[in-house]
């Protein structure tokens, strides 16, 4: 079993809503668009990248 499919069993199992777990990318994403301009009225907040997982209200 390759590491790719070990990942997507690990997800399918997991129910994620996105079907898959995030990448280091996106995740660094979000970093490099709080450290920059456009970013820099944001404070103070929990922003989830988390595929869906949190519940919405």
């Amino acid at each position: 079993q390759s590491y790719e499919e070990y990942i997507a069993e690990m997800a399918a199992d997991l129910k994620l809503p996105m079907g898959r777990l995030g990448t280091a990318e996106e995740f660094a994403n979000l970093a490099c668009f709080l450290c920059s301009d456009a970013g820099s009225y944001i404070n103070g907040c929990a922003i989830n990248v988390d595929g869906g997982m949190s519940p919405v209200v």
